[in-house]
């Protein structure tokens, strides 16, 4: 679980929030549910203290549906001025190849594939779920390493699709071309 790093920075983003309604800013909060806000505060407090958590994960373990959550994240990140950075699907890589048993040599495999695409290629993280980014890399290292893991198996943990696995890798593949490096059967270069 998460809970434990997350109580100062959920301290903070609730003693914000009290203050603002306090000075009422934002009585409108009151009417919201308290749940949905109370959700989007952890998911805040992750986010902001680093902790990589999908809003699907947080989701599941709330009582309400994510499009609520959703909307209460955009308010009270609006509302209280939080400056929260994107996820990096880097951050992924250590809990799921930990999740999924794989060796040192796997792990390192996939995020310096990762971190050499996204520095080579600044316009792949657009637009896509950095879950499916970090999969599509973890999948992409256990090949390279060739260590036995389906893809349904990463997909069961890291909680997203085969056909986003297979889309993230082909991308990869795709840009993987472009640096020169191998994916399965040759020796990597440094940078791969």
């Amino acid at each position: 679980m998460f809970a434990c790093p997350l109580i100062g920075t959920l301290s903070g983003v609730k003693f914000r929030f009290e203050n603002t309604i306090d000075d009422g800013e934002c009585v409108e909060h009151l009417s919201r549910e308290i749940e949905g806000m109370s959700t989007a505060a952890v998911y805040a407090a992750a986010r902001q203290a680093g902790i990589p958590r999908s809003l699907d994960e947080v989701a599941a373990v709330s009582r309400i549906e994510q499009l609520p959550i959703t909307r209460a994240y955009r308010h009270l990140t609006r509302e209280l001025e939080l400056e929260i950075e994107p996820t990096d699907p880097l951050d992924y890589i250590p809990r799921f190849a930990s999740e999924l048993n794989l060796s040192e040599e796997a792990t390192q495999r996939s995020r310096t594939l990762l971190t050499t695409v996204i520095e080579t290629e600044e316009s792949y993280l657009s637009g896509k779920n950095p879950v499916g980014l970090a999969v599509a890399a973890v999948y992409a290292g256990t090949l390279l390493t060739n260590e036995k893991v389906t893809q349904p198996a990463i997909g069961e943990v890291a909680d997203i699709s085969t056909v986003t696995i297979r889309k993230r890798y082909q991308d990869l593949l795709e840009i993987r071309e472009d640096l020169q490096c191998p994916m399965m059967h040759d020796p990597p270069p440094e940078r791969c």
